[in-house]
């Protein structure tokens, strides 16, 4: 084996090794293959995480595509944190309320020349395969959630980061992330008791 294809071998794995730091450095120097170890590291999370806070599920997939697109342009701000989880988690939730925003004006101008507006969220398919009289009144209560405290719920409950990180990913005290956390808990849990599912 040529020296040459050993290092051709060793570069993904050597990718996979490196630290988020280093590989947010070299993205914004314009390093695509460390674009690549960033979106193979964490696209399954970011997807995950915008399938649970998208309203249309339809917007899942660009939404995901566009965190990362937008990495090369953003990769300066990165604040050296050791995880570039969360950090995503924020830009992916930025995207998310910016197409939600879009999609808003969208119907109210259709509205405005008469059409018909319609709901632009569709059932989770993880909550109607499973079939639960449960799951279905949780769906209900976690989307009157007002969207603030639906984020807080998903990064801490769900995808399990701290609220310090979620303080940084959406610009807030700790305090208030946590005072959210409760409030979101508190109106899950009345709803389910006030259905009879708890």
């Amino acid at each position: 084996m040529t020296a040459r294809h050993a290092r051709t071998i060793s570069a993904p794995t050597l990718a996979a090794h490196t630290p988020d730091p280093v590989l947010l450095a070299s993205i914004a120097a314009g390093d695509l293959s460390a674009l690549a170890a960033i979106y193979d590291r964490y696209h399954a999370d970011v997807f995950r995480f915008v399938a649970r806070i998208a309203r249309r599920r339809d917007a899942v997939d660009d939404i995901v595509q566009a965190t990362f697109i937008l990495l090369p342009k953003v990769a300066k701000s990165f604040d050296g944190r050791d995880s570039a989880r969360a950090w995503l988690f924020g830009i992916a939730l930025r995207l998310e309320a910016r197409e939600r925003r879009t999609a808003a004006r969208l119907a109210r101008m259709l509205a405005s020349f008469g059409g018909i507006l319609r709901g632009w969220g569709t059932p989770d398919p993880e909550h109607a395969a499973m079939g639960r009289e449960e799951a279905a009144v949780f769906k209900v209560a976690f989307d009157r959630l007002s969207d603030k405290k639906r984020e807080v719920f998903l990064l801490l409950e769900v995808e399990g980061i701290t609220a310090e990180e979620a303080s940084q990913v959406l610009g807030v005290p700790a305090a208030t992330v946590r005072t959210r956390l409760f409030n979101a808990k508190k109106e899950l849990r009345e709803a389910m008791k006030r259905e009879g599912a708890w």
